[in-house]
């Protein structure tokens, strides 16, 4: 069934479901299942896949195969999106781009037969490409809240510090982090942002202990500065940090920088460690 297509399946299952159906239709036409991106990064969710002069993301598929897989009423149909489903998720879960683009081209072809087959429960799950739900993940208007836009400060440019820091280790439950020694006045890691225009929520995921000293985050309209470890100390446990909500105004290019701020050398167990920023818009 996983190289099959919806255009393979006989009308006969379609007959046959109707008879056991005692509703169908769940829901309000339009509705999709939401999508959760807060472990892909910006990069692939960026990537796009085109069938039949449509262009779709892993937002719009994921959409539309996790509503088939809960709301059809042929089992043929519904093994097959729960197979589409997870394989699209397993591919960008790995993080490998060319993996990643390859299952996306998979998925959208697969989304589309020549013949669909009648089947009264995939009237609840649209198949919207990237223009219909927006270009940023949970841009779908039948959602009430959006997802947050991810970008990881371990994919950054580090400059500035000593020869040690900064640099990328693994911290706080295996996640990579950018680690910066609490002496090392003026160790940045600057990273490239998306286009995001209008108000957003902005938090970061991040650590601290002991002595580290304060951070300066500069860009895309922002301007915070999180104190030293002596008024905010997350025990060398990740956080998320709530920034606060922000009016951006930035193009795909622009960047925001990180940097260790005062100008003595701090302890062995002064530094700081980043993991990601996110934006939801609001």
């Amino acid at each position: 069934m996983a190289h099959s297509s919806f255009k393979s399946l006989s009308f006969a299952l379609f007959t046959s479901a109707l008879l056991t159906l005692s509703s169908c239709g769940e829901g309000l036409p339009g509705s999709v299942s939401n999508v959760d991106t807060s472990n892909i990064s910006a990069e692939l969710l960026d990537l796009t896949a085109t069938y039949e002069g449509k262009t779709y993301n892993y937002v719009g598929l994921m959409s539309f195969f996790s509503c088939a897989a809960d709301k059809s009423v042929l089992p043929p149909i519904k093994m097959l999106a729960t197979d589409s489903r997870n394989a699209l998720e397993k591919a960008f879960a790995g993080g490998n781009l060319s993996n990643a683009r390859s299952a996306l081209q998979a998925q959208a072809k697969r989304a589309n037969p020549d013949a669909p087959i009648p089947d009264p429960g995939l009237a609840a799950c649209p198949l919207r490409t990237v223009d219909e739900i927006g270009t940023m993940p949970g841009g779908d208007s039948s959602d009430s809240t959006s997802e947050a836009l991810r970008v990881e400060i371990e994919n950054g440019t580090k400059t500035g510090g000593t020869t040690a820091y900064p640099k990328a280790e693994a911290r706080g439950a295996g996640t990579q982090v950018m680690m910066f020694s609490g002496g090392d006045a003026g160790g940045q890691a600057t990273i490239t942002l998306p286009e995001l225009k209008g108000s957003y929520q902005v938090q970061l995921h991040w650590l601290n202990t002991g002595d580290s000293p304060a951070m300066a985050i500069k860009g895309a309209g922002l301007d915070v500065t999180l104190p030293d470890a002596t008024t905010e100390n997350t025990g060398a446990e990740l956080t998320l940090r709530d920034l606060g909500t922000h009016t951006l105004n930035t193009s795909a290019g622009d960047t925001m920088t990180f940097t260790v701020l005062g100008d003595t050398t701090g302890q062995g167990n002064a530094w700081i460690g980043l993991d990601y920023i996110s934006f939801t818009a609001r």
